[in-house]
């Protein structure tokens, strides 16, 4: 497994630098070896995150011994302006008196995210605070076009589909259920909606594993015997037919290595030049797949770059502008990773992204959450962060659909979870839409 960027960097500390994620620098043994020393500047990225005094990670920054401290952020208030109180105390203590005296002369009484005296907290913010719009630095984001493809199963693929799933929840909820093989069950779940490929390799680990009786033992060879008579799943063909009806360059993702060397070999098999991208090729085998890749096809570069999960971080590809989410994580932020590959400065055209969905499947539930109730296709860079930050309870969305999975006893009682899910997400876009509102207002208290 590779190294983030972010810890390789911590490691060059000797030399008076430490570049970090907030959470590995707050941990007791990097503590204490960043707060021994005093340092010309403090960056904060996501400052936002600072918002409450009474975390460790407030604490911690608070005392790194620092002559200037520069802080980003793009929504300074979420909840009250105490949030913003916080933020200014790290930059400035005493800048706006003390807690008492700010709730008392600024804070609405009513409203804690509006204002008291403006133009009072405008003088003293001005000192220390600038607001710059999207539109006032001329930082302009093509759009993003978001296509979702439905797709009806095979009847061979349904039955697949179908008989695997109905194990899968059977074998969940048995009483010799182990961590180990709900994990195992649940990577099987994933692997449906990818392709026979990916599910047949999981199956044939689990057939290896001699604890499973014969009973099991028969029943994955079967779902191992439907998965082979598979010869193209309907998302391949789909891909085949977005290919042929959209000319460019595509960037095509999916979870496992498996389903990317079904796409590979069946795109070689069409004449379309492709390269693969993943975890197991070291540092120059990367850069030469993206060279590849970069190179235009009349000179022989690849078309398509089909990537696993590892491509979707640290990656530069604005020369490509067309997005296939083969399948899709069940956690949003790992989508919005693979879009930023894309849809970031120096893209040129509108990111056009096609997600691929199999009706009546998990993963048409994943979509649908995301695409009709956060509408994160529509978002621009960092606001589904802060929608996903507005899900009631500290679980992620992530675990909360996995939650409602792993507990419908149907698909009838799922589709009602999943249903009451969407409410709860529906209820965090409109909270972080009054956050953003609360920004709007922060901004014209401070041009006023």
């Amino acid at each position: 497994m590779e190294q983030p960027a972010a810890w390789r960097a911590v490691q060059t500390a000797e030399q008076g630098r430490w570049i970090a994620s907030l959470d590995r620098a707050k941990l007791a043994h990097q503590r204490e070896a960043i707060l021994a020393r005093e340092y010309d500047l403090l960056i904060v990225d996501e400052a936002h995150k600072l918002k409450n005094r009474s975390t460790l990670a407030w604490q911690f920054v608070n005392q790194v011994r620092k002559r200037y401290v520069l802080m980003l952020t793009a929504t300074p208030v979420q909840n009250d302006l105490m949030e913003l109180y916080s933020l200014i105390t790290i930059l400035a203590p005493g800048q706006l008196g003390t807690v008492l005296a700010f709730r008392r002369h600024f804070l609405d009484g009513y409203d804690p995210r509006q204002p008291r005296n403006a133009s009072s907290l405008r003088r003293l913010l001005n000192d220390v605070m600038i607001r710059n719009r999207r539109s006032k630095v001329n930082v302009q984001f093509p759009r993003r076009q978001a296509a979702i493809y439905h797709l009806e199963l095979s009847e061979a693929e349904w039955l697949l589909y179908r008989e695997v799933t109905e194990y899968i929840r059977r074998r969940f909820h048995d009483a010799d259920s182990t961590k180990h093989l709900r994990l195992t069950l649940l990577t099987l779940q994933k692997e449906l909606s990818s392709s026979p490929q990916a599910l047949a390799a999981t199956l044939r680990k689990m057939l290896a594993d001699t604890a499973h009786g014969e009973k099991v033992r028969g029943e994955l060879q079967r779902f191992l015997e439907l998965a082979a008579v598979i010869p193209q799943s309907r998302k391949l063909t789909a891909v085949l037919e977005i290919l042929e009806r959209f000319p460019g360059k595509f960037l095509i993702f999916t979870e496992y290595r498996q389903t990317q060397e079904s796409i590979l070999t069946e795109l070689a098999r069409r004449g379309v030049r492709a390269v693969g991208f993943h975890g197991g090729l070291d540092i120059q085998e990367k850069e030469a797949a993206i060279m590849h890749f970069r190179a235009p096809e009349r000179e022989g570069g690849a078309r398509v770059l089909v990537s696993t999960e590892s491509g979707a971080e640290g990656r530069n590809l604005q020369f490509c502008h067309q997005l296939i989410n083969y399948d899709l994580p069940w956690n949003p932020m790992r989508v919005e990773q693979r879009i930023g590959r894309l849809h970031r400065l120096g893209q040129e055209h509108d990111v056009i992204i096609f997600n691929l969905s199999c009706n009546e499947t998990i993963e048409a539930h994943v979509l649908d959450l995301l695409a009709r109730k956060i509408r994160m296709f529509e978002l621009v860079i960092g606001e589904l962060d802060m929608i996903l930050g507005n899900v009631e309870g500290a679980k992620s969305f992530e675990d909360l659909l996995r939650e409602a999975w792993e507990t419908a006893a149907s698909e009838d009682d799922l589709r009602q979870r999943i249903n009451a899910l969407g409410d709860m997400l529906v209820k965090a876009r409109r909270d972080y839409e009054r956050v953003r509102e609360t920004n709007e207002m922060l901004d014209w208290a401070l041009e006023a």
